[in-house]
């Protein structure tokens, strides 16, 4: 027990260090780059407005908080795909299997524009992708009493008009399910690492902190499911409030919403394309079918389906 009590001083102490660091050297909005990083890796994080920093047990928890996969049992995979308005598309690919020591996991995230024409010097036309990024991820959790510890380690290649450029970042995340029954309290650390180095200037990852609190409850037939989380991305100088809901009925049929706050600038709110978010899922057998679309200020309707599997 007095290990264990070292073990969260230790990690309270480690987050408390990083988040006065950091503040010293926020350069305010719109200063990160590697957005990929960002993007949501399942319909069912965006039907819960990627509140998921204290969900356990499921291959998504690896993108938000690695240390929820501490509770995963077998295996599981998560394949998404999203095309978008032009020709850019993004897909992503998420595993995670259980052992007795932890439990492992890995992703990897695809994204490009597709080709942009341009004009050389000479003003003849010349098309180049105009972005493709390649992230892959492995991580490791573990339980450790009321605890769940994780760590993710990442390598990111990127292409902006031909230039190049890699990084290598860290996530660090713990859970603890003791306060209450059937509630969950999340804090990760993400993307904590080098810099993406275009033409020799070097670009900051977009460094996250992320706080959240998630509470389940399970009956015979029905079960509800609410998630708050608070991501500060320190370089931008933002905080989020997002908030999820989920009823499932009999686990087969789920119904998902979600709500997205920027707290910093309640009149602009920069990055919140999608402040409202709603989805279905279904669950046959082992297989499961999310699909999730996104409200925009001006209408639009993103959607993104994804596939999964536990074994």
């Amino acid at each position: 027990m007095k290990k264990l009590k070292l073990i969260l001083v230790i990690l309270i102490c480690n987050f408390s260090f990083v988040i006065w660091n950091s503040s010293l050297f926020a350069k305010g909005a719109g200063s990160s780059s590697g957005i990929t990083l960002l993007q949501p890796v399942s319909a069912k994080a965006v039907g819960l407005a990627e509140a998921c920093s204290a969900i356990s047990g499921e291959v998504l928890t690896l993108h938000y908080n690695p240390s929820g996969l501490a509770t995963l049992k077998g295996q599981e995979i998560s394949l998404m795909y999203q095309r978008g308005l032009d020709e850019d598309s993004f897909a992503s690919i998420l595993y995670s299997k259980q052992f007795p020591f932890a439990t492992l996991g890995a992703s990897v995230l695809y994204y490009n524009t597709g080709k942009v024409e341009l004009y050389d010097l000479s003003w003849e036309k010349i098309s180049k992708v105009g972005q493709r990024d390649i992230i892959i991820t492995v991580g490791a959790a573990r339980e450790i009493s009321k605890f769940s510890l994780g760590l993710n380690f990442k390598v990111i290649s990127s292409q902006i008009f031909g230039e190049r450029a890699a990084a290598f970042a860290m996530d660090f995340g713990s859970q603890y399910k003791g306060l209450i029954k059937n509630f969950n309290i999340g804090l990760s650390l993400q993307n904590f690492g080098t810099k993406l180095e275009y033409l020799s200037k070097g670009e900051s990852l977009p460094l996250t902190i992320r706080f959240g609190t998630r509470y389940k409850k399970n009956f015979t037939n029905h079960a509800f499911l609410c998630s708050i989380d608070f991501p500060y991305y320190i370089n931008d100088e933002e905080i989020l409030f997002l908030f999820g809901v989920e009823y499932t009925y009999k686990k087969l049929l789920s119904f998902r919403g979600g709500y997205r706050l920027n707290l910093m600038n309640l009149r602009d709110s920069s990055r919140e394309d999608e402040p409202i978010n709603c989805g279905i899922g279904i669950t046959w057998k082992n297989y499961s079918l999310d699909y999730a679309i996104g409200i925009t200020k001006n209408l639009d309707l993103p959607h993104r389906l994804s596939i999964g599997a536990k074994f």
